[in-house]
């Protein structure tokens, strides 16, 4: 075969061609760019969108710099976009300046008091569908399914602040396999990365919509819970335990049993940070794996109990 025939362009039908298609009317949406999961997108679907840290607002930002009715972007017919500062306290401002009322153009900043910043855009659909994939690669972990580390850590600032605004209760669970390193040596990563694909899978499955889990380190996940009792949250932590003690883990024919230690720590630990809640399930976690990685749950609210064979020790003191 000569060179210009293997040079020749191949010709397709566009009918069968698999490429996305563009298209002409572009849409407004806001992308997180500071003060939360960097990324994530919020499509202005509706004629007026409220910007607050009240359940209320569409865009919720929980943090207390943030007014409960802060801003509201308006859409009009023709598809221009208004912001409004509905009053806030610590004011709106539109690439750098402060503002009370402002029409919006393509790629302009918004600022939400001193804690969020979000960029207008106006976008078409395969443009939004691409941001979409990169703020997910952002809070999802690509082996697990389950939410990234930094997710979580971005929530939990949040969620502490809610509950200590608002009153509740906020539980944070840290768990990783018992004696991790020994069954990826012995059975390889590939192995081992499906093992934590389907341990995520079946801990998801026992949790309600607003519970996060994340992958928190190699096999170390973390739990954060809101709206959930002492007793409620030793019950799940204990629950978690046991079904992954009996999950019949099979890779290649081979089933890898699989056990758990888990470390438990809530607002009855008396924290006064968020990031207490994580030093301390750590720490309870590091005295379950005292055990010898014997399938043990500690926590300051843990109460003592055996159940299904597997050991669990209380610690009432601080860590």
């Amino acid at each position: 075969m000569d060179g210009a025939a293997e040079d020749r362009t191949i010709r397709e039908d566009t009918r069968a061609a698999m490429v996305p298609r563009v298209s002409q009317r572009e849409k407004a949406c806001l992308t997180l760019l500071y003060g939360g999961p960097i990324g994530t997108e919020y499509p202005l679907t509706e004629p007026e969108t409220v910007i607050g840290r009240g359940h209320a607002a569409n865009i919720c930002i929980e943090n207390q710099r943030v007014s409960r009715r802060h801003a509201l972007v308006a859409i009009d017919e023709r598809g221009n976009a208004m912001i409004v500062d509905l009053g806030s306290s610590n004011g709106t401002s539109v690439n750098g300046l402060r503002i009370q009322r402002q029409e919006l153009k393509d790629g302009d900043k918004i600022q939400i008091g001193y804690h969020c910043i979000l960029k207008y855009s106006q976008r078409d659909e395969l443009e939004q569908n691409c941001q979409q994939e990169l703020a997910k690669s952002r809070i999802e972990d690509a082996i697990t399914g389950a939410y990234t580390k930094k997710y979580l850590l971005d929530r939990l600032d949040g969620e502490y602040a809610h509950v200590k605004r608002h009153g509740g209760t906020l539980v944070f669970l840290m768990f990783e396999i018992d004696h991790f390193k020994k069954i990826n040596s012995t059975h390889g990563q590939p192995v081992t990365d499906t093992i934590l694909k389907e341990l995520a899978c079946l801990t998801n499955s026992m949790l309600r919509a607003n519970d996060i889990l994340a992958r928190y380190n190699h096999a170390q996940f973390a739990l954060l819970a809101r709206d959930i009792a002492d007793e409620g949250a030793v019950v799940l932590a204990q629950r978690i335990r046991r079904a992954i003690k009996g999950h019949k883990f099979v890779v290649k024919h081979t089933r890898i049993p699989i056990t758990v230690s888990l470390g438990v720590a809530s607002l009855s630990d008396e924290v006064e940070k968020a990031a207490e809640l994580i030093k301390l399930a750590g720490d309870y976690l590091k005295k379950a794996q005292k055990k010898g990685g014997a399938n043990s749950v500690a926590g300051g609210i843990v109460k003592a109990y055996i159940q299904n064979g597997g050991a669990t020790i209380t610690i009432r003191q601080r860590a």
